[in-house]
């Protein structure tokens, strides 16, 4: 499927944004070499390449990834609609479910290209196995077939590269986003993911203080909960405080 054939009304589902268009573009090649043939499974891997590309606009442009994560997240629904799969078909609720599903996805984009020291890294990634559910699951409880597993990968690599090439820069200069040309995207996934703050289709919230703000401003600060220490997305103000409070 070509570029110019996104909104084609040869297409069934006919994205109502570039952003939307470029997921459907990447998903719709690696759904047929994969032989998907049930909903839930297109819808999984239909919001793997949204993630893909909102973490592409937070390495790239972070102040437009708002902007973005709300025409993906739009997609997703229509994508879901689509596919006339129910609501009550999701435990918590389907936004409760794009958020998770985006930080499954994101976590497993980073293992597979941050440049963080991560034992987890040479880990299989089985989570392209969701892709061919019939029905929600979580990740834990599908067993690992090696063979499927690798096998779908190399469709996985080959719709990121069509994204990383001249596809993306398309898909932002319908939503009135410059891209300079001749930047590396992949280059710039690689050296930035590790460092994303807010993960896509989250609302950048301040965890100190709750103040839903713009993202730039926030930075990874190390905060202690009952449950061990994180690094959690702080706000100026409270990142100022937290320096004065600890000297």
């Amino acid at each position: 499927m070509g570029l110019t054939d996104w909104f084609s009304k040869k297409q069934k589902f006919r994205p109502k944004n570039g952003f939307a268009g470029l997921a459907y573009a990447a998903a719709t090649p690696h759904m047929e070499r994969q032989n998907l043939i049930h909903s839930h499974g297109k819808l999984e891997c239909y919001i793997f390449y949204s993630t893909y590309i909102s973490i592409i606009s937070s390495c790239l442009h972070p102040q437009h990834t708002d902007k973005v994560d709300q025409l993906l997240v739009n997609g997703i629904w229509d994508y879901k609609n689509f596919l006339k799969i129910d609501e009550d078909d999701f435990p918590f609720g389907f936004p409760s479910y794009i958020e998770n599903r985006g930080i499954l996805y994101s976590k497993s984009l980073k293992k597979m290209f941050g440049n963080k020291d991560d034992n987890s890294k040479s880990t299989i990634q089985k989570f392209v196995l969701l892709f061919e559910t019939r029905e929600y699951k979580e990740l834990e409880e599908l067993d690992l077939d090696l063979f499927r597993v690798m096998s779908s990968f190399d469709f996985l690599i080959h719709s990121i590269r069509v994204i990383n090439s001249n596809a993306y820069q398309y898909a932002a200069s319908i939503e009135h986003i410059y891209i300079n040309p001749n930047i590396q995207i992949q280059q710039e996934v690689n050296s930035k993911i590790d460092d994303i703050v807010v993960l896509p289709f989250i609302k950048p919230r301040c965890m100190q203080c709750g103040i839903i703000t713009d993202r730039t401003d926030l930075k990874a600060v190390p905060t202690d909960t009952e449950f061990g220490t994180y690094q959690m997305p702080t706000c100026s103000i409270c990142r100022t405080k937290y320096s004065n409070d600890n000297g």
